[in-house]
């Protein structure tokens, strides 16, 4: 697979913010690109209904049974609306005002224990 240039970028800001969302159109390659920068972490896509349920029902069990160590979500938009987590929820409302284009999310998502560092957000590159 060639290295995309949007990698490096991707693996700092994981470093930087308890969430990341990588927006963007169908098929463009949301999902390769986190699976292939990310092999490590556990993969969860909301397309699968039973997660789905789980999420919309408990939303925090949802979010603590990804654990510390950092997950990827994917298809995040097909959960309800609590299941979300905060930034990727801001995200999706940026991306309704950038024309409603980018239709499919991923978010890189991983626990926070410094207070009051989930409400940081990336800068728009």
């Amino acid at each position: 697979m060639i290295e995309r240039d949007i990698a490096p970028l991707l693996r700092r800001l994981a470093t930087q913010y308890p969430v990341v969302t990588l927006t963007g159109p169908r098929q463009s390659g949301k999902t390769t690109l986190v699976r292939s920068v990310f092999p490590h972490l556990a993969y969860y896509s909301m397309e699968d209904p039973d997660l789905r349920r789980f999420a919309a029902e408990d939303p925090r069990g949802f979010i603590a049974s990804l654990g510390t160590a950092g997950a990827v979500v994917d298809e995040i938009q097909r959960a309800s609306r609590p299941a979300r987590a905060p930034a990727a929820a801001a995200a999706q409302k940026g991306a309704a005002h950038h024309g409603g284009e980018c239709v499919e999310q991923v978010v890189l998502a991983r626990s926070c224990t410094a207070a009051g560092s989930a409400r940081r957000t990336a800068p728009a590159t």
